[in-house]
């Protein structure tokens, strides 16, 4: 075949495939568009064009229906996709030949679409004959014709996917901030939907909603990975995760649901605060980072990262960390476990590790920086004051 182009004046390039991997259709697949991806960087090509044709579309229907497919699957090999280019496929193999013949121009068969190993060949060379045999009409223009119809359903129900992406973003509560204390770099690669459109889209779209964003992201979610971010829009309690693979993440807080890459494993390091004289220290609770200073001045009382702290308090042993389990605040209602002034303020779960608490001895809670001062004192000129920034 290669001296048959130079021949005719093409350039060739021959390459094989490296040792090593699988040798299934699909792997040897890859290796192929590995090998002409890397050529066409090499020759300056923008499109890489293949030569399957109608009967290979019928083929691929056929075998993605025996195997149990979605409507993306149904539709076929698309004609484009990216840089691959698929100019033949409206043609049937009998038409392709007999232009060959007319102009008296040789052609070549692969091997391997004759080899019984592989399921396609089977369908190609036992199954569609014994179709053809029993059928009146043509099999391979029927599963043509399914694959446009599957083609066209797919595409709408891509924009409805698309629609509801928009409703769901459009809906999504903001972010819960503390002003100045929980900017998040992280958020860019996080996106954030509303969960009550997206349960009312049904699971299909929700299905496609998950692949889409994780595409975006830059990953292909399994099926199994699919299924289990599908449930969880639909079960999952608030304050729940479940990875979804491909270091992805879907979590819910409250009315809305997240995908994002997975949080770091958080750490804490507390800060000692010795208030008897002015100073300065860092502290990092939930794996965030904050900088702390505390002293006389003009701090503004009505920051909500600035607290005023009292004599009296100075000379208590004071510690900024983050959030634990059984920590109480007392408030004029009563004293109140932290978990319950986080529910009523709807802290999502995710952020109450992560905001600084500024407490006395072991376990008494005065401050939660923009969240709730437990000292409910008017600030005096005699106070120090103690700030948190991010």
């Amino acid at each position: 075949m290669a001296e048959r182009a130079r021949k005719m004046g093409v350039e060739v390039r021959v390459g094989r495939a490296e040792e090593g991997g699988g040798s299934g259709h699909d792997e040897l697949r890859r290796r192929r568009y590995r090998f002409l991806r890397r050529t066409a960087r090499e020759v300056g090509a923008d499109r890489i064009a293949t030569g399957h044709q109608a009967d290979d579309q019928a083929e691929t229907v056929l075998f993605r229906l025996l195997r149990g497919t979605g409507l993306r699957g149904l539709a076929g090999i698309p004609g484009r996709r990216d840089d691959i280019v698929r100019p033949l496929l409206p043609f049937r193999e009998r038409d392709l030949l007999d232009y060959l013949e007319a102009r008296g121009l040789p052609w070549s068969r692969d091997p391997a679409n004759r080899d019984p190993t592989y399921a396609r060949s089977r369908i190609r060379h036992e199954l569609l004959p014994a179709l053809e045999r029993t059928w009146e009409e043509d099999p391979v223009e029927r599963l043509l014709r399914l694959g446009r119809a599957a083609r066209d359903a797919d595409e709408r129900m891509e924009r409805l996917t698309g629609s509801v992406l928009e409703l769901c973003a459009r809906d999504a509560a903001g972010p819960f901030r503390v002003p100045e204390l929980t900017a998040d770099r992280r958020e860019e690669s996080r996106v954030r939907l509303a969960r009550r459109p997206l349960l009312a889209a049904g699971r299909e779209l929700q299905a496609r909603a998950l692949r889409r964003l994780a595409r975006s992201m830059g990953e292909r979610l399994t099926r199994g990975g699919t299924a289990e971010g599908v449930e969880f829009i639909n079960a999952g309690r608030s304050g729940g995760r479940v990875q979804l693979g491909g270091g992805l993440e879907l979590w819910r807080e409250f009315d809305t649901v997240w995908i994002g890459p997975a949080d770091p494993p958080m750490d804490d390091r507390p800060l000692e605060v010795d208030a008897s004289t002015p100073g300065t220290g860092r502290l990092r609770a939930g794996g965030r980072r904050y900088r702390v200073a505390w002293g006389p001045g003009d701090e503004p009382r009505s920051s909500p990262h600035s607290l005023a702290i009292p004599r009296e308090i100075r000379q208590l042993s004071l510690t900024l960390r983050g959030w634990r389990d059984g920590d109480r605040i007392d408030l004029p209602g009563g004293r109140i476990k932290l978990k319950e002034l986080f529910n009523r303020r709807r802290v999502p779960r995710s952020e109450r590790p992560r905001l600084p608490l500024l407490v006395a001895g072991r376990a008494d809670v005065l401050w939660v920086p923009g969240i709730e001062d437990a000292l409910h004192d008017e600030p005096t000129d005699e106070d120090w004051w103690i700030g948190v920034t991010g």
